[in-house]
């Protein structure tokens, strides 16, 4: 609890200003080429709030989004989807609009259900530095647990548990600010990956006891 207030004080004290990536391009029917940025701007101790702005070459806006937690991108036949998750717990989308080169059209009905897909394709990298970081932890746990538990090795292996406990949750909580990852998703990954180890766990230790 302690680490999570001193590194939500750091997160506040290095606020910054608003920020934009490239996220693409898109050519009109016309011939004339949009540019997709994301827009975003500081979520002082939470997630850096994201909004798409399309723009012609000399920078004038021609539709944009509001500002939500998250936001991905699809390329379709002639157009772009922006899935706007108003959430950051649910990859469900609360709207999904459509670009056709001059505004946004309402889609979401049509497009809402793959929207978690969206979610996933667009963020898949964090997830899998999420993940890695979830098994490297379990390995480290696990080695520890072989650890004679006798005299200072039961305090070393009790010294040991406690860092890997708190960097866990220290490399989370970055996680989660830093990245647009569902804890619901992490937290179904974890149990699917608990699942599986003790299932295959049980079955390595027959054979250990062979």
């Amino acid at each position: 609890m302690c680490c999570a207030l001193l590194l939500l004080l750091v997160k506040s004290a290095l606020a910054h200003p608003p920020y934009e990536k490239l996220a693409g391009t898109f050519q009109r029917a016309d011939g004339a080429v949009i540019q997709i940025v994301r827009h975003s701007i500081d979520g002082i101790v939470a997630r850096d709030p994201v909004a798409i702005e399309f723009r012609r070459q000399d920078g004038a806006i021609v539709a944009r989004t509001p500002h939500v937690p998250d936001i991905g991108i699809r390329h379709v036949d002639a157009a772009v989807e922006v899935y706007r998750f108003d959430s950051g717990w649910l990859p469900v989308a609360s709207h999904v609009e459509s670009f056709d080169g001059f505004s946004l059209t309402d889609v979401t009905p049509a497009r809402r259900l793959v929207s978690p897909l969206i979610h996933l394709e667009n963020h898949w990298q964090p997830y899998l530095v999420a993940f890695s970081g979830l098994i490297g932890m379990t390995i480290a746990w696990t080695a520890l647990s072989t650890v004679r538990k006798a005299g200072w090795q039961r305090s070393l292996c009790r010294i040991g548990r406690a860092f890997v406990a708190v960097g866990g949750i220290i490399a989370l909580y970055v996680i989660l600010m830093a990245a647009p990852v569902s804890p619901l998703v992490l937290g179904m990954g974890g149990l699917i990956f608990a699942a599986l180890y003790r299932k295959l766990r049980g079955r390595a230790q027959p054979t250990a006891a062979a």
